[in-house]
């Protein structure tokens, strides 16, 4: 399977975005499509979902030991409720 599009700025000046303005910053991932990679310095690419749809489908797929199941304190009431916190 192809990498999915990323934005075509360095990894330094990606994390100054999305620190300055995050909102712009995934507004422009998810102009490249409903997956895209952003790079942050001394990471490997992150893969970015920008729909809830596609979120719970990767975390029901999560069968790696990831986030699925477990839920921390952050999470929304409506979030905890579906994954029974």
């Amino acid at each position: 399977m192809p990498a999915p599009p990323g934005l075509r700025l360095p990894a330094p000046l990606q994390v100054a975005w999305l620190v300055a303005d995050p909102m712009r910053f995934f507004a422009a991932g998810r102009r490249l499509g409903p997956v895209f990679q952003i790079r942050l310095p001394g990471m490997p690419p992150e893969v970015c979902v920008a729909t809830a749809d596609l979120a719970e489908q990767v975390l029901a797929a999560d069968g790696s030991g990831g986030a699925r199941g477990r839920c921390g304190a952050g999470c929304s009431a409506r979030w905890s409720a579906r994954r029974r916190c």
